[in-house]
């Protein structure tokens, strides 16, 4: 079961959701991939192997949900044993009208700074029907399953925290995009990548100190009017079009890892914690706990507005989720 914030924004109508669909099996173990224009995607974690799959959405509104055809390269790329792991994506390109999934297929762990990695990447459209496309490999290692749509693109955490890798879903390529110009020595801090403030790509850095913890909020912002998509070739290009844009500074405790997913129009930051949600107002600087569970572990807090997007109307073949 994964927590979700409803509505626009407002931690009013913050709410459970049961995203699981009710089979004669016990519930397979999940994590939240993404969520966009009310369906929500996730993972099904296998118990017995490190890989992730298969993958479903779902819209909680409708109750209509429909997995996604399975990795199906195994006896390919390792020999017909299901490890290695992978890393998902999942948004809506407004340019093109579609919803797209995707995922990134690791055979071999790195086990050194050394070692060689190469993922195979692949495209689900939703409704396209042509199931899932190679779209290549990307020889860069992520440090994060968590990704973020954003701009036309997913993103994720580059290794070591030194990039962003892009992944453009115009052209479905992949470019690398520069941090925001954070603190040199990064050996106590966690780097994360949010979508905040109405749509906009936000890295979330967590600076530990000796006695206190701050939680940086730096904003991607454009420098000009132009096409949303990341069009460019190297980081002097980049830096000329986009800026990071430094918000503001949130003290917190060292007793708690607070994971920020929404900022409020009135300027209230909502965090989770690992089974509580929270809300910090930054005019006043008060914390307040706005969610408890002490029985649930491992709960997962996103943005979330409900609507009724059908995935049968998406040229999906989907099935309702029975009670």
């Amino acid at each position: 079961m994964e927590i979700t914030m409803h509505g626009n924004y407002s931690y009013k109508t913050l709410m459970e959701i049961d995203n699981h669909p009710s089979t004669e099996q016990e519930p397979p173990l999940s994590d939240m991939v993404g969520s966009s224009n009310g369906l929500v995607c996730l993972w099904v974690m296998e118990k017995s192997s490190y890989a992730r799959d298969p993958i479903y959405i779902c819209n909680p509104v409708t109750e209509e949900y429909v997995y996604l055809p399975t990795f199906n390269n195994y006896n390919k790329a390792c020999n017909g044993e299901t490890k290695g792991c992978f890393h998902y994506g999942f948004g809506y390109h407004h340019s093109t009208d579609k919803y797209k999934v995707v995922r990134i297929y690791y055979h071999d762990f790195k086990f050194n700074e050394y070692s060689t990695i190469s993922g195979q990447a692949q495209v689900y459209t939703l409704g396209s029907g042509h199931g899932w496309r190679d779209i290549g490999t990307l020889d860069h290692d992520l440090a994060y399953y968590r990704s973020v749509c954003a701009n036309g693109s997913l993103h994720w955490i580059k290794d070591r925290a030194e990039e962003i890798v892009a992944l453009d879903f115009a052209d479905e390529e992949f470019r690398l995009i520069p941090f925001p110009p954070l603190s040199p020595d990064r050996s106590n801090t966690e780097v994360d990548l949010q979508l905040m403030f109405g749509g906009y790509l936000c890295v979330v850095h967590i600076d530990v100190g000796k006695q206190d913890e701050f939680i940086h909020i730096w904003v991607l912002e454009k420098k000009k009017k132009f096409s949303s998509s990341y069009d460019i070739r190297g980081h002097d290009e980049f830096n000329n079009l986009w800026r990071w844009s430094k918000k503001f500074s949130i003290p917190c405790t060292k007793a708690v890892t607070y994971f920020l997913f929404a900022v409020t129009k009135s300027n209230q930051v909502l965090m989770s914690s690992d089974r509580a949600v929270f809300c910090f107002d930054l005019g006043t600087q008060v914390l307040r706990k706005l969610w408890d569970n002490c029985s649930m572990r491992n709960s997962i807090a996103i943005p979330h507005v409900n609507s009724l997007v059908s995935l049968e109307s998406l040229g999906e073949k989907s099935i309702m989720r029975k009670r």
